[in-house]
């Protein structure tokens, strides 16, 4: 799964932790782009993203997670 995938949900948390729990790093918006680095769990993966302060890890829900953009 590892490569590049969009944001499919209207939001999304950008977590320190692959936990619902952990602190919100940034928040995502559908269509922004991320790129997995891996795959923590089942429920999990560790993703980058580029900002407007450069690069910033952490981890999101797999589920929101697409190969292509939404056009909703």
């Amino acid at each position: 799964m590892a490569g590049d995938y969009y944001i499919a949900a209207s939001t999304l948390n950008l977590r320190a932790e692959p936990s619902a729990d952990a602190e919100v790093a940034r928040v995502l918006n559908r269509n922004d782009q991320v790129t997995v680095q891996e795959l923590t769990n089942e429920k999990w993966a560790k993703v980058s993203v580029m900002t407007e302060e450069g690069e910033l890890e952490g981890y999101v829900s797999r589920a929101y997670l697409s190969e292509n953009m939404s056009f909703e």
